[in-house]
Order: structure tokens, then sequence, then C-alpha cells
């Protein structure tokens, strides 16, 4: 580059040097009910196309659609009594991102909520990521019931009949 002021001018010599990879992730934690499913996560760089792997192999989760920007997890149906878990890890560059990766187990016996106060929503919300529904009988009463228990044993509920 030159640089005249007045009747000088200056020859100065600019090198300019990579920047810093960025990553950034939308999340940092993600919970799957029992029942599974599926999650896309959104992430920017400003570097290559980001590489997208499991921690440790396992069977419950996969890796879908990984784009420049987004990749999709998709976990089964869990069969195991207990919480699993997993991390994803997103390398570009010399940037590596950890994914925490929870999938909730099939205990029947789980207190969901630690903290206090909780609204009905919340606790509608978590029992039905574990697979349970709020069914309403005629004299108003609200009975939580499991609809698989009941698909299984073919019972009738407050005139509700499964068969």
């Amino acid at each position: 580059m030159i640089v005249s002021a007045g009747g000088l001018q200056q020859r100065i010599a600019v090198k300019q040097s990579a920047a810093d990879v960025l990553l950034e992730l939308d999340e940092s934690t993600v919970s799957f009910a029992v029942t599974g499913g599926e999650k896309k996560i959104a992430y920017s760089s400003n570097g290559t196309k980001a590489k997208v792997e499991l921690a440790s192999p396992v069977d419950w989760l996969t890796i879908d659609k990984v784009t420049a920007n987004s990749f999709v997890l998709r976990a089964t149906k869990s069969a195991d009594k207990h919480r699993r878990q997993v991390k994803v890890i997103l390398t570009s560059g010399t940037t590596m991102r950890e994914i925490e990766v929870t999938q909730e187990g099939t205990l029947q016996y789980i207190l969901p909520i630690l903290k206090m106060p909780v609204s009905l929503g919340e606790v509608l919300s978590y029992e039905r990521g574990r697979g349970h529904y709020m069914l309403k009988s005629p004299d108003g009463f609200r009975i939580p019931i499991r609809i698989a228990s009941l698909l299984r044993a073919k019972k009738c509920l407050h005139r509700i009949c499964v068969r």
C-alpha cells in the first residue's frame, strides 16, 4: 500500500492473518423424551463447514442432514429404565464445541420438578415427554394415566374404554 501526504510518498507492507474460527451454537444441551424424536440444531461459523460427530458410538442417536449451518439429531425410543446420555462434538478448524444430549428412561417413580413454584403447564409438559397424558373424568377430576398401560391391559377407566 502506498500512502501519500503532501509531496511525500511511503510504501507500507500490510500482512493480513486469518481470523480465529468462531463457532456458536444455539443450544449446549438437548433433551429427548422416552419416545425419542428429532431436533434440529442450528450453528454459525466463519470457518469451513463444521464436522459433527458423536463423542462415543451409541445405537440410539444419529446425526442426519448436516448442512453449513445446521444438523438434525434423531433419537430412537428408549426401553432403558435409566436416563442415557452422550456428547455431540462440533469442530470447525481448531475450534470445538460440545452438546450434551440426554434421553429420559422409563422409570415410573421419578420426581420431575426440583424447583418450586412450578406451573401446571411445566408439569404437564414434562409428563407428556415421558409418554403420560392427563384425561378428564366425567366428575371433573383429572386423572393422570399412562395410555400404553391401558392399551396393554385393555381396561376401561371412567367410561373410557381401550380395546
